[in-house]
């Protein structure tokens, strides 16, 4: 896992079932990354977000995928890795990996980002 292997978060729990998957992550709030995005405030980059799910896919299908289509992406509020180090994900796929739902919450169950989307396997 790209972003896992450069140190910006740590698996802390990942579930497979037939065709949902969940996993919660603590970010590392260190990470050199949230110097520059932003100084002084730090937030999570929404790229960062999507590749993190994608990743857990990944895991899950134990396949390189390559996100080909998304709905509409609601970023629902900013993710500080100080003050919300600990997000659930959750992600429910069909087996052709389209219209796969991707929903990430905080510790106290409010949603931080919602998206669907199609992969495809590379």
């Amino acid at each position: 896992m790209f972003l896992e292997d450069k140190g910006l978060y740590t698996l802390t729990d990942f579930r497979r079932e037939e065709t949902a998957i969940t996993a919660a992550i603590r970010l590392q709030s260190a990470h050199e990354i949230f110097t520059g995005h932003f100084p002084g405030r730090p937030v999570l980059p929404g790229v960062c977000m999507l590749q993190i799910s994608q990743e857990l896919l990944e895991k899950a299908t134990g396949t390189r995928l390559l996100m080909h289509r998304t709905g509409q992406v609601k970023f629902l509020q900013p993710v500080d890795p100080e003050k919300t180090p600990e997000l659930q994900i959750s992600i429910r796929a069909t087996d052709s990996l389209d219209n796969v739902q991707v929903n990430w919450t905080d510790a106290t169950g409010g949603a931080v980002l919602k998206y669907t989307a199609d992969f495809k396997i590379v």
